[in-house]
């Protein structure tokens, strides 16, 4: 067991190495787990110091994850000896965080022989398991309790060896670990090439889209595969930093839902530019919207403070007042624009694309109503 004699055994250090499906393996597992949280979560990051994947929930306290994959699970042969390595990693995470929820999630079925698939895409508590599953989970604990024991048996018995201490802290945390917060998940199929692999996270998306949020099946089928997209690429990360870790609020993990219903929506705010446009910059902008780095500019904080402005101009405004929005645009839009001078837009095309996104975002608010009431978001 490759983490026995981790020197940060007790300094709690999780920088693990892995290979690029390990990575991708994480984060997607990242991905699946926040979803599955989102209403109590507040917060997640992956490769933290604490574990592979961690929750924090609006009640501070926190899901922890340890996920291992295999590349080839039907010939994986070390299932067991990687529950037992999580086991230890989840040891030493319990001392810093003992009130923790700790989740096992692997892409390998038959971790458990007894199992009979009982993880599959689902996560499922300690004290949920069938009998025989609970006995081969236990088994395995005490399997590497004495495991540590027969290596502390045969160090070296000087006050001052560190590894013995190092040993003898882990076993004592193993032996106290609350089964009570213990869960067990596996994603399956993900193996073979990328464009394969991905089927049980797109499946988790879906499912939220079409259940936490509502949505119809039209409208999931137009945006999930984007939205898969979008999310893979935030949560992926250079495994060759050391030191790097991916963190995401629920906020800014969500708002590019919202980004995306606005496909279909007609922005023409021609009438409200104060120079006559021609189509060649119209195509421009268009071309500038389809850019993924520019949802940044849709967050929801800056999507947040336009909406509030927006209202507070509303109550200004007479019954009746036709095309607010636009109105609202032709008089406000100065406000924004420093938050698109860092792209170096020329003059003009500064202008189109600050009204431009203030329109967005005006015809947006009911998809962000929508999103923020179901997930507990406080705006």
């Amino acid at each position: 067991m490759s983490d026995f004699i981790n020197d940060d055994i007790i300094d709690f250090d999780n920088d693990a190495s892995a290979s690029s499906f390990g990575w991708n393996f994480q984060a997607n597992a990242g991905i699946f787990l926040f979803l599955h949280y989102i209403r109590e979560a507040e917060n997640f990051k992956i490769e933290s110091k604490l574990q592979d994947i961690e929750i924090t929930l609006k009640n501070k306290n926190k899901i922890l994850a340890q996920a291992k994959s295999s590349q080839d699970p039907s010939t994986d042969k070390g299932k067991k000896t990687k529950f037992k390595d999580a086991l230890i990693s989840i040891a030493k995470s319990s001392k810093k965080e003992p009130q923790a929820h700790f989740i096992y999630i692997s892409n390998e079925s038959d971790t458990f022989a007894s199992g009979d698939k009982a993880f599959d895409n689902r996560i499922r508590s300690y004290n949920e398991c069938l009998q025989s599953i609970k006995k081969e989970i236990d088994e395995t604990i005490d399997a590497t309790i004495k495991s540590l024991s027969a290596k502390i048996e045969n160090s070296d018995k000087s006050s001052n060896d560190k590894k013995t201490k190092k040993l003898t802290e882990i076993k004592r945390l193993i032996e106290n670990l609350n089964k009570d917060n213990l869960y067990i998940s596996c994603i399956t199929q993900f193996w073979g090439e990328e464009e394969n692999r991905y089927d049980s996270i797109k499946e988790k998306i879906n499912d939220f889209l079409l259940n936490v949020l509502n949505y119809d099946s039209i409208t999931v089928k137009k945006i999930s595969n984007r939205l898969f997209e979008h999310w893979s690429f935030k949560c992926e990360f250079n495994s060759t930093q050391k030191d790097e870790s991916k963190e995401m609020s629920k906020e800014s993990f969500l708002w590019p839902i919202s980004v995306f219903l606005l496909n279909d929506i007609h922005r023409d705010i021609t009438d409200c530019l104060s120079f006559i446009c021609d189509s060649s910059l119209t195509e421009e902008v268009d071309a500038i919207f389809e850019d993924n780095k520019m949802l940044y500019h849709e967050r929801f904080e800056f999507s947040n403070k336009i909406l509030q402005d927006y209202y507070d101009f509303k109550r200004t405004l007479t019954l009746g007042t036709k095309e607010p929005e636009k109105e609202f645009i032709k008089k406000n839009w100065e406000n924004y624009v420093a938050e698109f001078n860092q792209e170096n837009f020329g003059t003009e095309k500064l202008e189109y694309i600050t009204k431009s996104f203030i329109y967005r975002i005006l015809m947006n608010s009911k998809n962000l109503q929508n999103i923020c009431s179901q997930v507990g978001i406080n705006r």
